[in-house]
């Protein structure tokens, strides 16, 4: 059975994955590389499911 994940489980994991990307995308301007990345999807919409207790995604991209 699908669930909605709440929003201040699923803001923790953005937070968190936020702060990785960020650091990844600054290594790679370093290189004189441009990246971006955004929360699309259901992780946008803060609609995340999951089923039963097993992991959710976040659809980064």
């Amino acid at each position: 059975m699908y669930s909605y994940v709440p929003k201040n489980e699923s803001r923790r994991f953005i937070i968190f994955c936020s702060d990785k990307l960020n650091q990844l995308k600054q290594d790679l301007k370093n290189k004189g590389y441009e990246v971006d990345f955004y929360l699309v999807g259901s992780g946008m919409k803060n609609l995340v499911t999951r089923n039963e207790n097993e992991s959710f995604d976040l659809d980064l991209c």
